[in-house]
């Protein structure tokens, strides 16, 4: 952020203090990035020379823990400062190991970025047909992006279908069991009812003939008497 603010004085200073860190906890992958950085500072003021060194720097740390997407970035930017300072067969050298890297890892958006500084690289030497390859695999590469982003994105969306088709037959179910448990609980309750209707109805008609007996057994002692 501070370099895109040209605040590099600052930046530098961050920089320092990040440096100081990284050794004492010999963090090589911070350190790396941190060298990398300040010599992009360097670059940018177009002090040429410190950037090299800072770039050298990070670039051979990068080499010693086989950090192969940053060694690629710092290579392309150091044969780049190499076109900045016309030393082209080095530029052309250093960017082409570079591209190579960046190749085998096949990154998209590193492969872009290499390209476009090794295309320069050529332009600057007058040497157009070799832009002009590097133009026609930047074309490709960006159908290549479009390609994998396309299909990225239709993966993207087959899983949010399932997804939804998966979560709309868990609430179905739900749902199911929901309406299951409510029918069993008002069919029990049904037959609650039916069975205490039907005892009720016992009960009525016991008393109703107990009544009756107990009428019919009073005249017959009357009749008796």
């Amino acid at each position: 952020m501070l370099l895109g603010q040209k605040k590099y004085e600052e930046a530098l200073q961050y920089f320092d203090e990040g440096i100081t860190n990284s050794k004492k906890a010999n963090d090589k992958v911070y350190l790396s990035l941190l060298y990398h950085n300040k010599g992009a500072a360097y670059d940018k003021q177009n002090r040429l020379d410190e950037a090299l060194g800072f770039y050298e720097q990070a670039a051979s740390i990068r080499r010693e823990i086989n950090e192969q997407e940053g060694l690629a970035n710092t290579l392309s930017n150091i044969g780049y400062l190499y076109a900045k300072k016309k030393n082209y067969p080095k530029a052309i050298n250093i960017t082409e190991e570079a591209l190579k890297i960046a190749q085998t890892l096949g990154y998209p958006g590193l492969r872009k970025n290499v390209d476009n500084d090794l295309k320069s690289i050529y332009v600057k030497t007058g040497n157009y047909k070799k832009a002009f390859e590097l133009y026609a695999l930047a074309v490709q590469m960006k159908d290549s992006v479009i390609n994998l982003a396309n299909k990225e994105a239709a993966i993207k969306q087959q899983y949010t279908y399932e997804f939804q088709e998966k979560e709309n037959a868990i609430k179905v179910k739900a749902e199911i069991e929901k309406q299951t448990i409510k029918l069993r609980s008002e069919e029990e309750h049904k037959k609650q009812r039916v069975i205490i209707g039907s005892i009720l109805t016992i009960l009525l008609v016991t008393i109703v003939l107990g009544v009756f007996i107990y009428k019919a057994y009073r005249q017959k002692l009357d009749l008796c008497n």
